[in-house]
């Protein structure tokens, strides 16, 4: 190969294909410094863990999800569930005005079902189509998570 095809990854030091290669405008070349496998070695290493539990990594975080680029990336990721699942978003409009005019009681005054510990939302156990609107019960967040992955298991088994 040329080496005009051809880039020197600066952490395991290989002469690799361009596309071995992320993109980076920031670059001269347009190209990440480190081949994609380094990348990958990096996110999932000890030293990442420990730079984000570190005070400057928790500092570093602080500052980006206080900035006007993680704002925007949530604005568009809440707008896409929004479309995604616009049933849920109508189903639990729903069952938040009735909480505000009283004709059903607010989750955290009750029990969970499965633990008997404080619940903290409804859960819509028979799904989000409008026959089954009000067909709600109270959990607490532990228990809630557990019905979902278990929904999930079930159905990726089935």
């Amino acid at each position: 190969m040329n080496t005009d095809e051809e880039k020197r990854c600066c952490t395991c030091k290989k002469q690799l294909p361009l596309t071995a290669f992320y993109k980076n405008r920031t670059l001269k070349d347009g190209l990440a410094a480190q081949c994609k496998l380094c990348i990958k070695r990096y996110i999932y290493s000890e030293a990442r863990r420990r730079y984000k539990r570190s005070d400057q990594g928790k500092a570093a975080n602080m500052r980006y999800l206080q900035s006007e680029k993680y704002k925007l990336k949530q604005k568009k990721s809440s707008a896409r569930q929004r479309v995604l699942h616009r049933d849920r978003f109508q189903v639990r409009g729903i069952v938040s005005r009735a909480i505000r005019a009283s004709k059903v009681p607010c989750a955290k005054d009750l029990k969970c079902i499965r633990c008997a510990g404080p619940a903290h939302l409804w859960h819509h156990h028979l799904g989000y189509k409008t026959e089954h609107v009000m067909d709600i019960i109270p959990m607490c967040f532990q228990c809630h998570g557990y019905e979902h992955r278990t929904l999930r298991y079930n159905a990726a088994r089935a």
